[in-house]
């Protein structure tokens, strides 16, 4: 079965028009998955949506003509498609592509299969509406819930209908002329006895108005092909709508028109074509909309006047019955639908197309404003009236719009007998609040405020000044309460929905934005003047100010949707908003107006908490705009810095902070105290993402801590301390931060005092300056260092070394959050005081963390004296109970996983937590919904979904203490690497240094094999395994055996690292089983080096003695390795075979240290990795066409080709091996491999390169090197005559290497291990033919040596396995 990637690959090679290989397979495979699919046609699953892009992009007139095998491939579809189908449907569908296919073919004159030359695409395309194909597209294929989010799907039903406008326009006007009788008949009513009528032409606009409606890529680019070329089909498609005569089908034209309509050009184009109509008596005429305007106005005015001139009066009905109640005039459902969707049409055009809006506000003709609102002062629909207050709207470009629009509704609510109330008061009342829909008030309700309370404000004369503050500060809470809960969505950015328009005037240069800075300027002005404060200002200036902040807290999520839905609006980024300066103060900043507000006065601590929130979504800005932030702000400094300082100092009576506590957003009904508290959360948070945005520059954090900066980047020692003095002695927030650290020592019950909210965030914040690898971090550790000693005596505190098994859940998390940024700060001033060469204070910390011995019972670490590895093995885990997913009710199913996975939101310790506000949102969204579709008029309870909350609550607990744990365990990480990275040192003995490293190696590997950890966690501390490892083997003799006999800690590490590489846990961790499979590589490697060391030192010359050092390895390892071969040499032929490339390289060198290692039990090894039928794979590998484009130059590639002979020199060095690379022809293999043809063009240049390491041409006949080698062994074998023939094939195969080097006079090692071979063979086979030139070419002095002996590469070539 074709695998998705796979199809999309073909799709994109089809769009790119590119020729698609193997594209029958492919057919097949796809017509088989549809076929044999048991969910069509009523659900169209994601699998059977690619195939089917597949079957119709294929299918494409334009991608079938640059086939190779365009018979074939219709003959395969024309195969399939006369098959018995259970979806007849579909194969309707794919029918109607096959149609347009061939015609497309036969236009371009491409020859068709003889079998289909008689067909006649015209029957066939017809054949396939009336079996209902544009139906099925319709409400099956792009109602399937993948549809829109696919690549390739809307593309593909784009020019599937575009093909069909082209190829068969003659079809599509019959199927018009059908669809407008059968339209008339029904309403006629004369096709009541008659089958269902098709409506093809109908259903095929509604397709493609629900094509574009939505959003997908490309999308814009495909409406804009329409109106590319006017001479084409296509073009004249959407324009031949100008000949419909049926009202329902012209309605449903509007809408596909409304959707085309996304650019200016097209609006133009589409205004144009109302204004002058080709056809006579045409629906296409503006004045046909406006004209229908004048008649209902007039129709209700009518009504009215003849029922004032006369009570018994009663229109159109007759004589009213006295006492009877008059009905007002109807509107018929039909009409209704069309002046709406003429209205909404309209609101599209304007929008776009400013020479629409100037006709409709200057035509005498129409008076289309006078009779527009004259319209909207009488009873009609709820629903049409929302949609003219939006054309209404639509047509304000400049003042004189506004004021004229205004004026006419004001004459309009002039002629009615109530004056008390404004028009859209009644129609509030009256008939939005009883159907729950408010489209009339969301029309006129922005621009209201907007332009005319808050716009023109300042040019009004009020008798109270009060007044005009009062009214300014109830319209902007009027507007915040708009977006106080909002939250953004695609849908909503598309419809340009109230909210949206507000968030874009206020994102964005417009009236309301100059009007709300000019507020704020001039509350900030009065407030730095000194005068009296004002109650009604303040309020004003708090209200701006708030309103401010909520639409910048939008902003992130507004700027991503208007770029996922590909919207033509843009809105100003926060940093050009912020720090640009003002229109009305030409040389200040906005920020800089909105810092006068901070204040530690009670009065201002709500603008101070919106202003911090402000400063923190501006230094949330990607790229980091902290430079431009600190110029901006330069001229504030010693203010800033006070002001700070102030809001930092912590007083127990007027700060109020927990744990448990969510960051505030609104501020009702909050106290002081508690503002206060979240302030400082807020400047810490603000510092800490400073740092993290630009610790190698400047930022705010150093401005208000007051860092010499200068001082700081220079090198000298001395002003380094000069500039920790200054911190010290400096009045800044960072003093007060360093008293709140001295509680969290001091106290024995630290969680108790009001600041332990404030440890964690500081303790963040002493970490991001400390560990920014520059001068600051060097000076800030002297500063804690010196002046408080801060770091070790965190070591020896109750928050750091107390328990934690009484704490709930969410203090757990704290508690580990804390700790782990103790563990962090201690590994950078460690590290920091090592590279300084300080010896004494490390060892300190070594001591504190490490002290005491490792348990005797190896495998139990819980009671370890080593306070970090007990830290590390008793971290406590919260257990849920009940932790069940909540019932999903069926109009949720296949939703709720987006709803969620929508809600979920990155909090600012970075661990993902789901958003409950907004999941709340999207829940009540969608069972409003699903009340809609019910029609049901029941509000939504918080009970029917009080489940989900309960669960996300849950889970956002969960997610929390998992990221607190794996926090805490790579802040143990982080020390254990200190470790590994400074061994040896000169403080511990190398006894202790080897206890120490083996403890934590058997901490780390039985956690990761007795715990369940995700790949990334198992993949650090496999990292960090490799690293003790690797220091373990500097420190230690790597014995196997004990004094007493018994096996070494080494021989117990191996077997663990057995057990990581043969778990099928793990066997999908690619990246864990390399660095697991480079340990094991190490280890044998280095104890196989040890032994033979070892051996040389103490035998004294007894080669008795040599074998019995060899006898003991072969029978520790030996026996562990026979003992596990099945399952180990099955998993590395897995990893060799099925996983990823990067695994092929570390377990073939393992499987060859396996072998190496296991001495006389190597042939038990080597056996089972030929039954495997893996070295079969690994010789053919060698010819493979993957093989021979390979780039030889990378060094990854020569060290799997070293690697791969290196294991058949140890299998071919054993008797069963030997046999079995006789028998595969190894050496014809060798001989044919492409490599051997592609030499280094600079090895006939400069052929001396070959004698130089480093190289290209070096490492080249490096590679030639270990296969002359492997000749060698493969000579060795008593039974070599079978091979030797092969083995001159294969050196003269490469004659014209070894003759460059002769020629060239380089003396290179492999003339003289090819001149051993040639003469070995020329003097002990005299059957083979050996050249002459080939054994007479070299003089070699009876005393020297002819090859240097096979070895061991050195630790730096061999670390590419590890």
């Amino acid at each position: 079965m074709a695998s998705i990637d796979n199809i999309n690959e073909v799709l994109s090679l089809c769009n790119k028009g590119e020729p698609v290989r193997n594209s029958k397979i492919l057919i097949e495979k796809s017509f088989l998955a549809i076929l044999s699919s048991p969910t069509t046609p009523t659900i169209f699953t994601k699998e059977n949506l690619n195939h089917f892009i597949l079957l119709v992009t294929l299918l494409r007139p334009s991608v079938l003509s640059n086939a190779p095998n365009i018979e074939e491939i219709l003959n395969i579809y024309h195969t399939n498609l006369t098959k018995e189908w259970n979806d007849s449907y579909l194969n309707a569908v794919i029918t109607l592509c096959f149609g347009v296919a061939m015609k497309g073919l036969r236009v371009s004159k491409k020859k068709l299969p003889e079998s289909l030359e008689h067909v006649n695409e015209d029957d066939v395309v017809m054949e396939s509406l009336n079996n209902r194909a544009i139906h099925y597209i319709k409400f099956v294929i792009m109602e399937s819930q993948e549809f829109y989010s696919s690549i390739n799907g809307p593309q593909a039903i784009d020019k599937l209908f575009k093909d069909f406008i082209t190829y068969f326009p003659k079809i599509v006007n019959y199927i018009f002329e059908l669809c407008e009788n059968e339209l008339f008949s029904l309403e006629k009513e004369t096709a009541i006895d008659f089958e269902q009528p098709e409506l093809n032409f109908a259903t095929l606009l509604s397709a493609m108005s629900n094509l574009f409606e939505n959003n997908w890529e490309g999308r814009d680019k495909c409406i804009e092909e329409y109106f590319s070329n006017r001479k084409s089909k296509i073009f004249q498609f959407v324009i031949s709508g100008q000949s419909i005569t049926s009202p329902h089908l012209f309605i449903v034209y509007l809408d596909f028109l409304k959707f085309l309509t996304i650019t200016e050009d097209i609006a133009k184009i589409i205004y144009e074509m109302f204004m002058n109509p080709m056809v006579e008596e045409t629906f296409c005429d503006w004045n046909v909309y406006f004209n229908s305007i004048i008649f209902y106005k007039n129709l209700y005015v009518k009504n009215k006047t003849m029922v004032a001139l006369n009570p018994s009066f009663q229109g159109r009905q007759g004589y009213q019955v006295i006492g009877q109640t008059l009905p007002s005039v109807g509107i018929k459902p039909h009409e209704l639908e069309g002046l709406t969707a003429w209205s909404r049409f309209s609101e599209t055009i304007a929008l776009k197309c400013s020479d629409f809006r100037k006709i409709v506000l200057e035509y005498e003709q129409w008076r289309a404003v006078d009779n527009m609102c004259g319209l909207l002062m009488e009873d009609i629909p709820i629903q049409l009236k929302g949609c003219l207050y939006r054309f209404l709207a639509s047509l304000v470009s400049d003042e004189n719009s506004v004021t004229l629009i205004w004026n006419y509704l004001l004459k309009g609510k002039s002629l009615t007998s109530d004056s008390n109330t404004l028009f859209f008061e009644e129609d509030l009342d009256k008939k939005e609040i009883p159907i729950m829909v408010y489209d009339a008030s969301l029309g006129i309700y922005l621009s209201f405020v907007t332009k005319r309370i808050i716009g023109e404000a300042g040019e009004r004369s009020y008798e109270k000044i009060e007044q005009m503050w009062g009214l300014l500060t109830t319209s902007i809470n009027c507007l915040y309460e708009l977006l106080r809960d909002y939250f953004v969505d695609s849908n909503e950015v598309v419809n340009q929905s109230v909210e949206v328009a507000l968030l874009m005037q206020l994102l964005n240069e417009s009236s309301l934005s100059r009007s709300l800075s000019k507020i704020i300027v001039n509350s900030a002005e009065a407030f730095s003047s000194g005068n009296p404060k004002c109650v009604y200002r303040v309020e004003l200036s708090l209200a701006s100010i708030r309103l401010l902040q909520t639409a910048f807290a939008l902003h992130s999520s507004l700027k991503t949707l208007l770029r996922q839905v590909e919207s033509s609006a843009i809105i100003s980024s926060l940093d050009s908003i912020l720090l640009s300066n003002l229109y009305c103060l030409p040389n200040v900043s906005y920020l800089s107006v909105l810092l006068t507000f901070v204040n530690n006065n009670d009065q201002y601590v709500r603008h101070t908490f919106y202003v911090m929130k402000i400063l923190r979504d501006l230094i949330s800005v990607r790229p980091s705009p902290q430079q431009r932030l600190v110029h901006v702000l330069m001229s504030q400094k010693n203010f800033l810095q006070e002001q700070f300082y102030g809001l930092s100092e912590i007083d127990n009576k007027d700060f109020e902070l927990g744990f448990n506590q969510l960051p505030l957003e609104d501020l009702t009904n909050v106290s002081t105290a508690r503002i206060r508290g979240e302030i400082i959360r807020l400047i810490i948070e603000i510092f800490v993402d400073s740092v993290n945005s630009s610790c190698k520059g400047t930022n705010i954090t150093f401005l208000l801590l007051n860092f010499d900066m200068s001082s700081m980047i220079a090198l000298s020692s001395l002003k380094e301390m000069a500039s920790a003095d200054l911190m010290a002695s400096t009045v800044s927030p960072l003093r007060g931060f360093v008293d709140i650290i001295n509680t969290l020592i001091e106290d024995e019950n630290p969680f108790l005092a009001s600041t332990a909210p404030l440890y964690e965030p500081i303790l963040r914040l002493f970490l991001a300056l400390s560990s920014m690898e520059t001068n600051i971090s060097t000076t800030f550790l002297r500063y804690l260092r010196g002046h408080h000693d801060l770091i070790y005596r965190l070591t020896a505190c109750a928050g750091f070394r107390g328990s934690n098994e009484q704490f709930e859940p969410s203090m757990l998390c704290i508690h580990n959050l804390i700790r782990s940024n103790i563990l962090n700060l201690i590994a950078v001033e460690i590290r920091a005081l090592f590279k300084q060469g300080n010896i004494s204070v490390p060892e300190k910390y070594y001591e504190a963390l490490f002290c005491g011995n490792s348990s005797d019972d190896d495998d139990d670490f819980s009671g370890n004296s080593n306070f970090l590895i007990s830290l590390f093995v008793n971290m406590p885990l919260f257990e849920y109970q009940d932790f069940e997913e909540p019932n999903v009710p069926d109009f949720l199913q296949g939703k709720i996983d987006k709803i969620f996975s929508q809600s979920i939101r990155e909090a600012s310790l970075g661990v993902k937590q789901i958003d409950l506000d907004y999941l709340k949102h999207q829940l009540e969204v969608a069972y409003s919904l699903n009340n809609y579709e019910k029609k049901t008029n029941s509000s939504v309870s918080l009970f029917e979904y009080q489940a989900f909350l309960e669960y996300a609550t849950i889970k956002n607990q969960a997610l929390m203490i998992e990221y607190s744990c794996n926090t805490l365990k790579e802040s143990v990480l982080s020390i254990v690497n200190i470790i590994t990275e400074y061994t040896p040192n000169s403080f511990m003995s190398n006894e202790a240094q080897e206890g120490l490293i083996s403890d934590w190696i058997f901490c780390f590997i039985r956690h990761v094999i007795c715990n369940t950890e995700n790949e990334s966690s198992c993949n650090i501390f496999a990292l960090t395994i490799m690293k003790l490892c690797n220091s373990l083997c500097k420190v230690s003799t790597i014995a196997l055996t004990e004094e007493d006999g018994s096996n070494s800690k080494i021989v117990d590490i191996v077997e663990d690292l057995f057990k990581c590489i043969s778990q099928n846990e793990f066997q999908k961790y690619v990246v864990f089983k390399k660095y697991i499979y480079s340990t094991i590589v190490l280890l044998l490697t280095i104890i196989k080096k040890k032994t033979y060391e070892n051996a040389e030192k103490n035998t004294n010359d007894s080669i008795v003695e040599f074998f019995e050092s060899k006898k003991t390895t072969d029978t520790i390892l030996g026996q562990l390795i026979s003992e596990r071969v099945y399952e180990l040499v099955s998993s590395i032929v897995k990893d060799i075979n099925e996983a990823s490339d990067i695994l092929e390289l570390p377990a073939l060198s393992a499987l060859n240290c396996l072998i190496a290692a296991s001495y006389q039990s190597a042939d038990s090894v080597v056996q089972e990795f030929i039954s495997t039928g893996c070295l079969r794979s690994v010789l053919d590998s060698l010819t493979s066409k993957e093989e021979d484009e390979r780039d030889w130059s990378l060094k990854v590639n020569s060290a799997l080709f070293a690697a791969r002979i290196s294991l058949l020199i140890r299998i071919g060095s054993l008797e069963c091996g030997w046999s079995v690379l006789s028998c595969f022809n190894i050496f014809e293999k060798l001989a044919s491999m492409k490599i051997w043809s592609n030499v280094p063009e600079a090895f006939y240049i400069d052929t001396k390169l070959a004698l130089k390491p480093g190289n290209y041409v070096y490492e080249y006949l490096q590679l030639l090197n270990i296969c002359l080698r492997f000749i060698f062994v493969m000579l060795s074998n008593p039974k070599w005559r079978q091979i030797s023939l092969n083995v001159m094939n294969f050196i003269v195969s490469l004659r014209p290497i070894f003759d460059q080097l002769i020629y060239s006079q380089v003396p290179h090692p492999i003339l003289y291990v090819m001149r051993s071979i040639t003469s070995f063979i020329f003097v002990a086979d005299k059957s083979v033919d050996v050249p002459e030139d080939l054994v007479n070419f070299l003089d070699v002095d009876i005393n020297d040596e002819e090859f240097p002996p096979l070895s061991l590469e050195d630790s730096k070539k061999s670390s590419t396995f590890y």
